[in-house]
């Protein structure tokens, strides 16, 4: 007998809307219901979602970190390694505990063209806490049986520097892949479902230092839980622990039921749970640890394994460290445990363990929040918050970090394609399905046909599309509703309410008029005792429908409740939310292919809220069996959220009534009670197998089966807390592959996903349901084997210790014999009834959960929400203003209504898109064969969208981008928008200034190239739109257009990584005369104007002094180590003070030798002391100048004998000591005495070194020598000398003082002026003594890119060589210049930057504080003009955007006298003070102040 499968989605059978029911007046609104007081309801903490959000540090603080960590912390190794997921990807985070476990971002991984909520993912760290092995997916992944089970994609991440590795095969996203164990080796597992004719498991283990893998071993039915051991993979395999040593497979162990968490420690042995039967929800099933030695595992024989500990079933877990130490976590009794086998007690179950067992770590999101909808979050990393508990100690730490902050390594290698897709490398299947034969198509068989694929038009005709309602139609929008709205429809249509007159051409999307439940009529549910579906507005109901929260589960799970694209807030409209719109290959043996490559023939076409798939393709283009609805069902399906939730309704209603009718009720069968749905969602999600297969299989599949062993025996019901029944655990939602489809439902059922009701506003999104007690509420997660007996294969009588383990004995026991002899493996497809006994009594024990009909039929449609509502004004522009818009003149976008929009778009242009060709292979048909057809194709279009807001209440974007690495794939994500007038301009000067509008949210790039195709060719205009995102008009420069058409273009290709969105909305030109606006009043040269003075002021470096002990002498009586006075402000010879300049520096202070008898002070001599040092320049030698005069004597003290010494530390000699006066010290003899010590820098063959000189002091009192001889040095007053400075010689400076160079502002004021711009106007204060901080020369440096080039070229040529021109009404100054010069020379324009290109801190230097992105457009722009006067003033350049004040730099457009001239003594500068590569230096003006414009 044929089997037939009925996939998830069936073709709906439509009702004729002809005749259309006009609503009557409504009656009173009734109030809301409530559930009964005391009930388990919705969240645990009602406020969570108004909290404000403070982070926490993201590291320990220094001063907390012995006490909680204990003294020896700075010794340690251990390294704290945890994940979470958000829409920018699947982020690895870890921390060190010598840095007090400072989090860092390791990697971010992701995939272009998945556009998920979140990336989810499973990791595991190696034994030598060096690699972190990961699975990774989109959250939708999760939605799909064949992408669950192998699709996730795999890399190993290096956790020391970053550096990622894909890997080009996929894997499970079950909580056990990868698995990590002995070595630095990972198994990652590849699963079929029972949708696949063959049923398999493959397990791939890597070598995560090298990335490679070893070869493949295949093996029948399922293999779970496999981790590495030196003596082969262990892993489960039905009822029995196996040993995997390449293809053979010894059992080691039986068990009661599957064995799961299987986890190797240190001395080679294995911890694994067994657990008993969980067949009823009233009783609490028992789970074990088990252990085997390691030498039970290399024996390979079945052996008894000891168990380590007990406890209930969902209460605990195991765990490991890198370092193989084994944790029990939550609550669990031990006896005796194996050595590396640990139960400390009150670890949060399923916590994770650092690398040296050190910490106990959980990572939730920090906002506490289950999605994202806020477009200006959802493209920005969401906190994570983790919570260290310190073994030891007992002790919790709270830390937060952003994923993207203290990254380690690149950040594009996470972004990089994988080569799991072609464009990346080449590509492993997965397990053999049985569903493909052959290595590919034939090149015989490849054929070639065009499509009408449009270069120019973001949206697909019916001609080059599957899907039926076009994406970027700007009539065709999907309108995002708010979740209140969600819930009406939702009450509505359950009860077959939704039945509305839905206007025609509603927010003008163009669609005929038409009732939702007109087109999906309401469908009475099987069983239903008076056979009609009956509303929830009378007192007495049979409530035999869909209970609200069932389908608002749904909702949930499948589109987060979103009918539009998840960049489209309530109230916006946007593209229709598409599954799988362009036939991205997600095929059915795990083959993920390129994301980008466009397969018609495989679209989806899984529409809005509830994903509607059925009747979705275009007439012509359906599946094997699929009916197309009728145009006007698929747009109300698309665009409408009321028609969506119509459809899914009527589809679920069709599952309950399939299952239903097949004799498979729960618990009585009542559709009012939420658990009595899990044999619908069952089939919703993965299909009702209503006939049989030649074995006599049918029913609900077994990979939802929640005794599969793909899902995690001891998990929790999804969302509730593992600790507390009553509390909630939204972290579920980051890792959503851990429970089967059905549990995630009921469960967003019990506890309603976050959802946005206005930027900034997240509240529940719909009301929850409830259930009497808690304990009902956990109940409605079924018991784990309750869908497992004889009758779907998979007989629990038949498990036991003592029973067989030859295949067929193992939970699914289908899965006898081999691939070859049953093709039914795994086919434990259930189809028979639960009956109250087997699960709860509904009825008279009231444990079942209860539907909340918030919205009876006397509630009309909800309002709409208001969120960023368009700019419909011109009016901060110049009323002359030629505006072009987005959209071709007279258009009116989809979501104008009479709420909100601008009505038709007035354009005095055109705009459209470029997309790049690129020829792809697909195959158009459905007959179950390889026919291979070469279409061309545009797939920058997948990634181009629209948003209903901005200027006009329309906008395009997409994601800005690099080439990529394949050169006949480089340019195919480029998209490139063109504004064009419709005529030249005509005014005299044909210049105009063109302005771009910047919506209020998706413009997130700093680097908005904008292209002005001039009369003197392109020019660049380079904007930061992210700091512009508020419906404003953005100044991009008034330009000469001559008799041309003016035209303005924009692409994505900016350098991005595919996560910063880049906006299209309207352009502006506004026709004038313009000569931009003037900085500065008119300023005079002075061609002969002398040399500036020298600034070299003295730098007090007073502080502490670093002292060290010398030996002291013996006896009773001794002169006590002297001491030195503390030192204040300024060096004199009044004050005790240290001070430097570049070639010289002097402390004064005061010394004193006292006299001890006994150990007690009895006498003293104080002496002060004034020392020079002398440096030079140019020379090798130095001296220092010491003059010493006491100051007193007191006590016994008659007379001292201070030894007084100057020497050096480093490679120098002194030459000779002068002593002027005698070396002893009277009373009252207040002489000075002059010390001269001259010293010489013996480098001893080095070019360059430092010389540390320091002040020695000891001598006698009395005739007692010193006990403490005092050696004090001041670590400042280091002496750099070198031979390296080119024509200089050999010379030595106090390198730690910063120079000044003194610029000859009298000369070249327009120089002077540009710099004093930067410094008044932006943050750019560079060289500025005053609040600002030193420049850093960089000298021959070179550039770290690998070119040839120095650091200063590689500025010079990034800021003054990409994309200038001189501006034209620039000055030149020949006269001057041959004066100042006294020879004929001839200016030129030139390019003068603001920081110098000869500084660290250039704009020029990725590696800087202030770097540009892309060129120096990203800076002011200005120009120097000469006047008719012969003086100058500096403006602004107009064929530049205005600035913000906010720029990284300065470029200006000046003459070339002024610029180079202004910097030619800064050779000589660089001689005198011996400046050295990153040796800082200050800038000054010589008193310089621009004159008022």
């Amino acid at each position: 007998m044929r089997r037939r499968l009925t996939r998830l989605r069936v073709p709906v059978t439509l009702a004729v809307a002809t005749v259309l029911a006009i609503p009557m007046s409504l009656p009173a609104q009734a109030g809301e219901p409530e559930p009964p007081k005391g009930a388990a309801q919705g969240w645990s903490d009602t406020g969570q979602e108004r909290k404000k959000l403070s982070l926490e540090p993201s590291a320990i603080p220094a001063e907390d970190r012995p006490g909680l960590l204990g003294g020896d912390y700075e010794d340690s190794a251990d390294t704290a390694v945890t994940a979470t997921g958000d829409g920018t990807g699947f982020h690895l985070l870890a921390g060190k505990e010598k840095d007090g476990y400072q989090l860092r971002t390791v990697a971010s991984l992701f995939e272009d063209g998945f556009a998920s909520d979140t990336w989810i993912g499973n990791h595991c760290v190696t034994e030598s806490g060096k690699y972190a092995a990961v699975s990774y997916a989109p959250r939708m992944f999760t939605n799909k049986p064949e992408l669950m089970v192998r699709g996730a994609f795999t890399a190993v991440v290096d956790l020391r520097s970053g550096e990622v590795t894909k890997l080009p095969f996929q894997s499970s996203l079950a909580y056990f892949s990868p698995g990590c164990g002995q070595g630095d080796r990972a198994v990652f597992t590849q699963l079929t479902h029972d949708g696949d004719k063959k049923q398999q498991t493959r397990l791939i283990t890597v070598d995560a230092a090298t990335g490679e893998k070893s070869q493949p071993v295949t093996l029948p039915g399922q293999v779970t839980s496999a981790v590495p051991t030196d003596a082969g993979v262990v892993a489960a395999h039905g009822n029995r622990l196996v040993r995997i040593d390449g293809t053979s497979e010894k059992t080691l162990a039986a068990t009661t039921t599957v064995p799961f968490q299987i986890t190797a420690d240190a001395d080679g042995g294995v911890t694994f749970i067994d657990r008993e039967l969980d067949k009823k929800a009233s009783a609490t099933p028992t789970s074990w640890a088990k252990h085997l030695d390691r030498a039970t595992i290399r024996k390979g024989r079945t052996a008894a394994p000891v168990t380590v500990a007990s406890g209930e079933l969902e209460a605990w877990d195991l765990t490991r460290s890198a370092r193989g130490e084994v944790f029990v976590t939550g609550e669990a009794t031990s006896g005796k445990l194996p050595a590396r086998v640990h139960n400390p007690g009150e670890l949060p179950k399923g916590a994770a363990i650092s690398s040296h067992a050190r910490t106990a770590l959980t990572t939730t999101w920090s906002d506490g929040k289950t999605t994202l909808v806020n477009p200006e979050d959802a493209a920005k990393p969401r906190p994570a918050r983790t919570v260290l508990r310190v073994l030891e100690s007992g002790r919790s730490v709270t830390l937060d970090l952003r994923p993207g902050a203290h990254r380690v390594g690149d950040a594009a290698q996470g972004r990089a394609l994988s080569p799991a897709l072609p464009t990346g490398g080449p590509v492993e299947s997965g397990p053999d399905t049985g569903e493909r034969g052959g290595d590919g198509p034939s090149p015989q068989t490849v054929g070639t046909r065009a499509l009408t694929a449009q270069a120019d038009n973001p949206s697909e005709g019916a001609g080059e599309r599957y899907c039926a309602v076009a994406r970027n139609d700007a009539q065709k929008q999907a309108f995002q509703p708010t979740p209140r709205q969600v819930e009406w429809a939702v009450d509505q249509a359950v009860v077959g309410e939704l039945d509305f007159y839905r206007e025609g051409n509603w927010k003008n999307t163009g669609t005929g008029g038409y009732q939702p439940q007109g087109l999906f009529p309401p469908t009475v549910l099987a069983g239903d005792p008076n056979g009609t579906l009956d509303n929830e507005d009378p007192d007495v109901t049979d409530k035999w429908h869909i209970p609200a929260q069932v389908m608002l589960g749904i909702t949930a799970q499948e589109s987060n409740m979103w009918q539009a694209t998840r960049f489209a807030v309530p109230g916006v409209t946007a593209n229709s939310l598409v599954g799988n719109y362009y036939g991205v290959d997600y095929a059915a043996d795990g083959e993920q292919l390129d994301p980008w490559q466009i397969n018609w023939a495989d679209a989806d076409c899984g529409y809005g809220i509830t994903q509607a798939t059925d009747g979705m393709r275009l007439a012509g283009k359906t599946k094997p069996g699929e009916t197309a609805l009728s145009p006007l069902a698929q747009e109300a399906v698309a665009l409408d959220y009321t028609a969506n939730i119509a459809a899914g309704v009527r589809i679920l209603s069709e599952k309950w009534n399939q299952t239903y009718n097949a004799g498979m009720k729960i618990n009585g069968g009542h559709p009012k009670w939420i658990e009595n749905w899990f044999f619908a969602l069952w089939a919703y999600n993965s299909g009702f197998y209503d006939s049989t297969d030649s074995a006599g299989h049918w029913g609900v599949g077994w990979t939802n089966n929640p005794a599969n062993p793909l899902w995690k025996a001891n998990r929790v019901p999804f969302l509730q807390s593992a600790s507390n029944i009553a509390g909630d655990d939204y972290s579920h939602a980051a890792h959503p592959q851990d429970w089967p489809y059905e549990e995630k439902v009921i469960g967003w059922a019990a506890r309603p996903i976050s959802a946005m009701f206005a930027p900034g506003d997240f509240q529940a999104g719909y009301r929850a349901a409830w259930w009497t007690t808690n304990q009902d509420r956990a109940d409605a997660k079924p018991p784990t084997d309750l869908f497992c007996d004889a009758s779907n294969y998979c007989d629990p009588s038949k498990i036991g210790d003592n029973d067989s383990n030859d295949p067929g004995l193992g939970a699914c026991t289908a899965d006898a014999g081999d691939s070859d002899s049953n093709p039914h493996w795994l086919h434990c497809w259930w189809h028979d009834e639960v009956t109250k006994a087997d699960w709860k009594d509904c009825e008279k024990l009231a444990e079942c959960g209860n539907g909340v009909h918030r919205f009876g039929t006397s509630y009309g449609e909800q309002a709409d929400a208001g969120s960023y509502p368009p700019n419909c004004s011109t009016g901060a522009l110049p009323t002359n203003a030629l505006v072009v818009d987005d959209l071709p003149d007279g258009t009116t976008p989809a979501g104008v209504d009479s709420r909100r929009g601008c009505g038709a778009v007035k354009s005095s242009g055109t705009f459209s898109f470029t997309y790049v060709p690129w020829d792809t292979t697909m195959d158009l048909t459905d007959d179950g064969t390889d026919n291979p057809t070469t279409v061309t194709t545009y797939p920058g279009k997948i990634d181009t969208h629209q948003i209903g807001a901005g200027y006009g209440n329309h906008f395009w974007f997409t994601h800005t981008r690099s080439p990529e690495p394949r050169a006949d794939q480089a340019d195919r994500l480029k998209v490139t928008g063109t504004w064009k007038l419709r005529a030249p301009l005509t005014n005299t000067s044909r210049q105009a200034k063109v302005f771009a509008h910047i919506p209020d949210h998706g413009a997130q790039t700093s680097n908005a190239v904008y292209r002005i195709q001039t009369a003197d060719g392109e020019e660049e205009a380079a904007v930061s739109q992210t700091a512009n995102q508020s419906n404003k008009w953005v100044d991009l420069g008034a330009y000469d257009f001559g008799d041309q058409i003016p035209e303005v273009r924009l692409d994505n290709f900016n350098g991005g990584n595919g996560s910063a969105d880049i906006a299209f909305d309207a352009l502006a030109f506004v026709p004038g005369t313009y000569n931009g606006q003037a900085l500065t009043g008119s300023m005079t040269a002075n061609p002969t104007a002398p040399e500036p003075a020298p600034v070299e002021p003295p730098e007090d470096i007073t502080g502490s002094l670093f002292a060290g002990a010398a030996s002291s002498t013996a006896g009773g009586t001794a002169t006590a180590p002297m001491t030195m006075a503390g030192a204040t402000v300024a060096c004199s010879t009044i004050s005790d003070s240290a001070v430097r300049t570049r070639t010289s520096g002097c402390l004064h202070g005061e010394a004193t030798l006292t006299h001890l008898k006994d150990e007690v002070p009895d006498g003293t001599a104080t002496f002060d002391y004034y020392s020079t040092i002398y440096l030079d320049a140019a020379s090798d030698e130095w001296s220092v100048v010491t003059t010493l005069e006491l100051q007193t004597m007191t006590g016994v003290v008659t007379t001292a004998n201070p030894d007084f010494q100057f020497r050096c530390r480093g490679y120098c000699d002194v030459t000779s000591v002068d002593w002027d006066g005698s070396k002893t010290f009277n009373k009252f003899d207040f002489l000075e005495r002059t010390i001269t010590t001259r010293f010489k820098w013996a480098p001893a063959g080095a070019t360059k070194g430092t010389v540390t000189p320091y002040l020695y002091f000891a001598g006698t009192a009395n005739g007692t020598p010193a006990r403490l001889p005092l050696e004090i040095e001041k670590s400042k007053l280091d002496i750099r000398c070198d031979s390296e400075i080119t024509n200089a010689g050999t010379g030595c400076v106090f390198s730690g003082y910063k120079p000044t160079y003194v610029m000859n502002s009298a000369k070249y004021p327009g120089a002077a002026a540009h710099i004093d711009m930067m410094w008044r106007k932006t943050k750019i204060t560079w060289g500025k003594r005053n609040g600002g901080k030193p420049l850093t020369y960089l000298g021959d440096k070179m550039a770290l890119d690998g070119s040839d080039k120095t650091q200063v070229d590689q500025n010079r040529q990034f800021i003054c060589g990409r994309q200038w021109k001189a501006y034209k009404d620039t000055g030149l100054f020949s006269d001057m210049w041959s004066l100042d010069s006294g020879k004929p020379i001839t200016d030129l324009k030139s390019c003068d930057e603001f920081v110098f290109a000869n500084a660290f801190q250039s704009a020029g230097n990725p590696k800087g504080p202030n770097p540009v992105v892309y060129s120096g457009k990203e800076c002011v722009q200005t120009y120097l003009k000469r006047n008719a006067d012969d003086t100058m003033t500096l403006h602004l350049r107009p064929d530049a955007p205005a600035p913000t004040w906010n720029e990284p730099c300065g470029r200006s457009s000046m003459s070339n006298w002024q610029n180079t001239q202004s910097m030619r003594p800064f050779g000589t500068f660089i001689k005198e003070q011996r400046l050295m590569e990153d040796d800082d230096y200050w800038l000054d003006l010589a008193g310089f102040t621009a004159p008022t414009p």
